[in-house]
């Protein structure tokens, strides 16, 4: 496949607990399954964990290397050899940290021009600050089902919103309990592109378990059938960016 510009996403949310990881892995994973060029980078620096889901521990060189001047973005990309996706990773081994705008800006922009067709940046979970806005085509927020995670999701919107970026919605771990809020609150609280109900699904814990992305474990599977949803909305705003 011709590469056109890069499409860029930032997977966020302001509650952690979510299942913004699980997402971010699984929708690269898939991106990258559809033929695809993706990088998942891990932008966790305080508490990284992409490498335990896709079994890549031994990884000794990351994203705080880059940040750090001590190697390049190219020399810290590792292969995630049952897929082939390209991972900028946290290691496990190396120092929290919470890095300044100019690093942080930095990185963005060294790995939006690497040549991918997506990048996805799983992200710290919590506040976001200006120059992370910046360096994305779509910032895709996390819920799940409870009133505090849906609104720490409104108030990330609303400051995309001034910055003018465009976000979209995933509601994550959907039960179909009449104690959870239910599809048409979510909707009638936010405005946007909700892409996606991502049902609870056993998969996902085998898959945590396991150290194997739920998507690569079963395509047909409610949760897999969920995140080629979302891939499919990303691939098409990405067809569009590009006017294939």
């Amino acid at each position: 496949m011709e590469h056109g510009k890069t499409y860029s996403i930032r997977v966020s949310s302001q509650k952690g607990g979510v299942g913004k990881t699980t997402i971010a892995v699984n929708l690269a994973i898939a991106l990258q399954f559809l033929g695809y060029n993706t990088l998942l980078v891990d932008g966790d620096t305080v508490n990284p964990s992409v490498v335990y889901q896709l079994d890549m521990l031994d990884a000794d060189t990351g994203i705080y290397s880059c940040m750090a001047k001590k190697t390049s973005v190219e020399k810290a990309i590792a292969i995630h050899q049952k897929s082939g996706l390209r991972v900028l990773p946290g290691c496990v081994g190396d120092p929290q940290f919470i890095p300044d705008d100019k690093m942080r800006s930095e990185l963005l922009k060294r790995v939006n021009s690497l040549g991918y067709d997506f990048v996805v940046l799983d992200s710290s979970t919590g506040y976001i600050y200006k120059h992370y806005l910046e360096n994305y085509d779509n910032m895709l927020l996390v819920s799940t089902f409870n009133m505090p995670s849906l609104m720490g999701a409104m108030r990330m919107a609303k400051m995309a919103d001034k910055m003018k970026i465009e976000h979209s919605l995933v509601m994550n771990l959907y039960y179909k309990s009449r104690y959870e809020l239910q599809i048409n609150e979510v909707k009638n609280t936010y405005s946007g592109n909700i892409i996606a109900i991502v049902p609870n699904d056993k998969i996902v814990l085998k898959s945590i378990d396991m150290h194997e992305p739920a998507f690569m474990l079963g395509r047909r599977s409610k949760f897999s059938k969920a995140i080629t949803k979302i891939a499919n909305y990303y691939i098409e705003k990405y067809e569009r960016k590009n006017k294939i």
